[in-house]
């Protein structure tokens, strides 16, 4: 084979995996975005219901 066609090729090679990488820890970083959020919501919620009961006076 020409060496200038296997350089290239690994070249594209090198630029698949880096890209899976990138594409990877993009999917990741996505799923904790959204579990952050999840959780944000459900803090949020826990503190009103909270506040509500401390307005509300002891049951």
């Amino acid at each position: 084979m020409n060496a200038n066609l296997e350089g290239a090729i690994a070249i594209y090679v090198a630029l698949a995996v880096t890209l899976a990488v990138w594409a990877t820890i993009a999917i990741y970083l996505w799923q904790i975005s959204g579990q952050a959020r999840s959780l944000r919501r459900r803090l949020e919620r826990l503190a009103r219901e909270s506040q509500q009961r401390d307005k509300n006076g002891p049951a």
